[in-house]
């Protein structure tokens, strides 16, 4: 079987970061108490599933700069949904959740422009919350990210510090929840934000409640049965781990909605070059794949998809993957 990668899933890492966060200075103010949760507000949460604290410490208090549908660079189906806060470069960055975290960058020391020569430097933190949502933090300072990809997080631990990394013109941080099939960003609410179903809204200054006190427990995400029918048009009967062990089997089984006979699984490295794959031609447009994963393996790869007219593979869309090591 021959590969043929192309742009892989710089969804997360790279189209994520191709929207600009214009922003302007505002004032923040701090309190170090650290009461419990009483007063928490019961918010709208992201079907039910969550409970997002807002991502800075316990009664400090920030300005959203940029809203949902902000006018500057929050539009498309990336970060429509996405928020500014106005963090000063060195403020901490939170969880708003538990989670795992699925992929870290903190290698950038440039940008603070809304130049494209920094589209790909901006620094960011990636955690999967559970249910079939990850957020993305952005624009962190350089090499100040406090978690490694695989790391576990718990609601309110520091994750990183913020700063004016990549694709900015001034420090804050970036903040934005997606679905794994990684078609758009979703609406979101926050337990700690009292007014408009727990909405942040342009313009206005909220004081957080993100002690730790979560009362949600994780439920880890998994790619879900529909990731590729947009891409590849396959619907799977089943679901597929993000997070995995080296030596597992990993098992595909669905439909092809095409007219291409040939379906493959790969699992490739983060600059899709080729690891390994199993590939089949489909029955009736169904087919199982069943492909293990080397035993020397560690750390983020890419796990992909592909049909093909024949049995070689053009693809350019796999979401990232960790490999843990027992």
């Amino acid at each position: 079987m021959t590969i043929k990668p192309s742009l892989f899933f710089t969804l997360i890492a790279l189209l994520f970061l191709n929207q600009s966060c214009a922003v302007t200075a505002e004032t923040n103010s701090t309190d170090s108490n650290n009461d419990s949760n009483t007063d928490i507000f019961s918010r709208t949460d992201i079907d039910g599933d969550l409970k997002l604290l807002l991502p800075f410490p316990y009664n400090q208090s920030y300005t959203i700069t940029q809203g949902y549908n902000g006018a500057v660079t929050h539009f498309g189906q990336w970060s429509a949904n996405a928020l500014d806060f106005n963090l000063a470069e060195g403020d901490p960055i939170l969880a708003v959740a538990d989670g795992r975290v699925i992929l870290v960058k903190e290698d950038s020391s440039v940008g603070g422009a809304l130049d494209d020569q920094y589209l790909d430097d901006t620094n960011y933190i990636l955690i999967d919350h559970g249910y079939g949502y990850f957020a993305g933090y952005y624009h962190s300072c350089f090499e100040c990210v406090t978690v490694n990809a695989g790391d576990p997080v718990n609601q309110g631990d520091v994750i990183g510090y913020a700063g004016n990394t990549g694709y900015s013109d001034f420090p804050h941080l970036h903040f934005q929840m997606n679905t794994w099939s990684g078609s758009t960003s979703v609406p979101y609410g926050f337990y700690d934000v009292p007014d408009e179903g727990g909405f942040a809204l342009e313009g206005e200054t909220y004081t957080s409640k993100n002690n730790g006190a979560s009362s949600v427990a994780y439920v880890e995400s998994t790619i879900p049965a529909d990731a590729f029918l947009t891409e590849h048009g396959i619907t799977l009967n089943n679901t597929l781990p993000w997070y995995f062990s080296a030596g597992d089997t990993l098992t595909a089984s669905g439909n092809v909605n095409n007219s291409k006979p040939w379906v493959a699984l790969l699992l490739l490295n983060t600059d899709g070059s080729w690891i390994t794959s199993v590939s089949t031609e489909t029955v009736d447009g169904s087919f199982t794949l069943n492909l293990t994963v080397p035993s020397d393996l560690g750390g983020n790869y890419l796990l992909g998809m592909a049909t093909a007219d024949t049995d070689y593979y053009y693809t350019n869309w796999a979401p990232y993957v960790f490999i843990k090591t027992d």
